[in-house]
């Protein structure tokens, strides 16, 4: 929800030809909602490189802004930007570069964002890597840290390194609790397994792979329950 109490929806609206990036209102806790704005338009889902997918919300300071896999162009065959708005929401600033790579068929996609320790930012996602060998294409879970996730372009890209070896992929989802020490814990989701990692050092150094018991899943949410006191 906004400053207002408004709550905020972002969808990826899909149909045989187009993709679209929308948002929507609720005055009522979701039980009425409101078109207010069509925020990014792309080609066909079935085409990473002309489609926009997977968005996602952050609310910082007197701003909104969308992050979102945005169109490729002559030099990416997709890339992850971010659009902001500081206003009702039906004017948007141009599409910011967030994540790119230096390798022309690399698909950076599905960012997932969390606010952490010293007014810093986790952004993770998967970037899609054909083997030049193989012919085959794997989804390593990257991720940035940075003190401002409108621009992070320049922020370094790290993989998530875990200490039994195993390699996170598929798409992400990343939260963090003020428990686990000074740095509290950053806790992430892959696709691809029953586990958690988890990294208390604000995102340097090693992860640690924590078993569960819950099933995989595509986009596998994860948060941290709120205790009552």
């Amino acid at each position: 929800a906004d400053e207002t109490g408004t709550t905020l929806l972002a969808v990826n609206a899909v149909d045989d030809r187009t993709t679209t990036i929308e948002l929507y209102t609720s005055g009522n806790q979701g039980e009425n909602w409101d078109l207010a704005s069509e925020i990014a338009n792309g080609g066909p889902l079935n085409n990473a490189t002309a489609a926009v997918a997977n968005p996602f919300l952050v609310h910082n300071g007197d701003s909104i802004t969308v992050f979102y896999a945005g169109k490729g162009d002559k030099t990416h065959a997709q890339k992850i930007v971010q659009q902001t708005t500081t206003e009702n929401y039906d004017s948007w600033d141009n599409p910011v570069d967030v994540v790119t790579s230096q390798f022309l068929s690399d698909q950076p996609a599905a960012p997932s964002i969390a606010k952490v320790a010293n007014n810093k930012y986790i952004i993770a996602f998967q970037c899609g890597l054909r083997g030049a060998d193989t012919n085959t294409t794997t989804y390593p879970i990257y991720y940035k840290i940075t003190s401002n996730p409108q621009k992070a372009a320049s922020d370094r890209t790290r993989e998530v390194r875990v200490d039994t070896g195993l390699v996170p992929s598929g798409v992400p989802s990343v939260t963090w609790t003020p428990l686990g020490g000074p740095n509290g814990t950053i806790v992430l989701s892959d696709s691809k397994s029953n586990s958690v990692f988890v990294n208390q050092n604000l995102g340097e150094g090693e992860w640690w792979e924590l078993n569960t018991t819950a099933g995989r899943a595509f986009g596998r949410e994860v948060t941290v329950r709120k205790w009552s006191t």
